[in-house]
C-alpha cells in the first residue's frame, strides 16, 4: 500500500470539503459536497492500494495537443 501525501493547499481544501459534506449530512442531503467527497475518497483509495488501477485510467484529452504526438 501507497501513503497518499497532500501539500498544505490539498489538505486545506479536503478538509473544507469534509466540514461542508457533515454539516450537509446533518440537513438535506446534497450531491455537491458528499458525493464529491465520495468519489475523492473512491480515487484516493485505488490509488493507495494500486495506482494503476483500471479505475484511474483518464480519457484522451482532445482540448489540447499532447507533446510527444506525432498526429
Amino acid at each position: 500500500m501507497f501513503d497518499i501525501l497532500f501539500t498544505d493547499e490539498a489538505l486545506a481544501i479536503y478538509k473544507d470539503l469534509e466540514d461542508k459534506a457533515e454539516k450537509k449530512s446533518n440537513k438535506k442531503i446534497t450531491k455537491n459536497s458528499s458525493g464529491l467527497l465520495k468519489q475523492i475518497k473512491k480515487t484516493l483509495n485505488f490509488l493507495s492500494h494500486n495506482p494503476r488501477h483500471p479505475g484511474l485510467h483518464t480519457h484522451e484529452y482532445s482540448g489540447l495537443k499532447h507533446p510527444w504526438d506525432s498526429k
